[in-house]
Order: structure tokens, then sequence, then C-alpha cells
């Protein structure tokens, strides 16, 4: 694995919006970390990224 230099969580409450937010920042030269999580109290999603 490449040494990353940036690292950023994006989150969403609506599992679309995320995807459309990751998508975007893949464009942009970020690239996912691991898988999406959920959190199930305020349900929230998060996918972290890095760069």
């Amino acid at each position: 694995m490449t040494n990353c230099t940036q690292y950023t969580v994006i989150k969403s409450l609506a599992l679309p919006d995320l995807v459309n937010e990751v998508n975007q920042h893949i464009q942009d030269g970020w690239q996912p970390q691991g898988g999406v999580a959920k959190e199930h109290h305020q349900g929230l999603y998060f996918q972290a990224m890095v760069k």
C-alpha cells in the first residue's frame, strides 16, 4: 500500500447522497478506505477516504 498524505471522512443521512459524495472525491484523487459504516441512532452513513 502506498503512503497516504490526507485522510477525511464523508458523512450523509442518505446512502445515495453518500455515493455521490464519494464519487466526487474519487474524481478529485481520493480513494475509499475500508467499507461504508452506518450509525443506527441518527441513521448516518460514513466513508473514510485517503489521498
